[in-house]
């Protein structure tokens, strides 16, 4: 009869004349499956790789560049290698914890020390959590070049333009050919 103990040990399978090899561990897809489902081994792993990820990445991420270009270096090369498939995990307060404290680490490292009373001290958890909020720049937004050519088409009186672009011939009806008209500076602008 199997009780807890021997359910979890893994035994060979045979399929006709064919035996199938029992392990306790395998990795598929980047993951490591366990026999007891144990996603830890997992995390640990993933962990490991982003550490890997950061060290070859480390000349950039310790250089001078603007702080701004090594979030988005670890944000494109380290931190996706760390949290590959992580869309099926199954995490635990422990794994969370662990995932939470190896990416304070990269970004306690991006950041570096603060110079505080004559001294360089380590910056901490609520500075850290502080910094990688990304706040909404102050101001109008930036006008895009879609925007410009929206307003043109308005102060031109054409309705519709989106359809008339897909006829050439339409669309050249609708806007004329370019114009150069010397300026004052002897700069040309075109119409």
């Amino acid at each position: 009869m199997p009780t807890a103990k021997t359910r979890n040990i893994p035994q060979n399978i045979s399929v006709g004349d064919m035996t199938f090899e029992a392990v306790k561990q395998f990795k598929y897809l980047g993951a490591i499956i366990d026999y007891n489902c144990d996603m830890s081994v997992t995390v640990k792993d993933r962990i490991h790789l982003g550490n890997r990820g950061y060290f070859v990445n480390v000349k950039l991420l310790s250089s001078r560049l603007i702080t701004r270009t090594k979030l988005n270096i670890y944000h494109t090369l380290v931190r996706p290698v760390t949290t590959n498939g992580s869309e099926a995990w199954t995490l635990t307060k422990g794994e969370e914890d662990l995932l939470r404290c190896f990416e304070r680490k990269i970004l306690r490292r991006i950041y570096g020390p603060v110079y505080e009373n004559n001294e360089w001290q380590i910056r901490y958890n609520e500075e850290i959590n502080q910094l990688k909020v990304h706040n909404r720049r102050k101001g109008r937004p930036k006008k895009r070049w879609l925007d410009g050519v929206i307003r043109d088409l308005e102060i031109m009186g054409v309705r519709d333009w989106r359809k008339k672009t897909e006829d050439k011939a339409e669309w050249r009806t609708v806007v004329p050919p370019r114009v150069v008209v010397p300026d004052d500076d002897d700069d040309n602008y075109f119409l």
